[in-house]
């Protein structure tokens, strides 16, 4: 069988803790500069995936399942936020491996993004 697409889904609930830095006058009525650094723990609460591929007659096959993966249930690793005019961006570092030891490839999560 040849695989088409294979997409893991993976939930988990963060909790972050982080010494923040806020530059602006008044921080409800001015949108200023703010940054942090950190750390952060978090827990997986849901896993699934997703694959498509094609069968030994050629037929294409739709599968979804719900599972573990070998994925670990607790995260934890290092946290960064900057802020500028209402618009934070920030990058976490995962200390721990996203699978399971001898279960998976050795894989942190690194992760970046926008909060509005």
């Amino acid at each position: 069988s040849t695989y088409d697409k294979n997409k893991m889904n993976v939930t988990t609930l963060n909790i972050p803790l982080m010494l923040q830095l806020d530059f602006s006058d008044n921080r409800a009525t001015e949108n200023g500069f703010n940054m942090g650094i950190g750390g952060y723990a978090g827990f997986r609460i849901g896993s699934n995936g997703k694959f498509k591929y094609r069968d030994m007659n050629n037929d294409k096959v739709k599968m979804k399942t719900n599972s573990d993966f070998f994925l670990t249930d607790f995260q934890y690793g290092l946290q960064a936020q900057i802020g500028v005019a209402g618009v934070n961006f920030f990058a976490r570092y995962g200390l721990n491996t996203l699978f399971q030891e001898n279960r998976g490839p050795e894989l942190t999560p690194d992760v970046f993004g926008i909060v509005l």
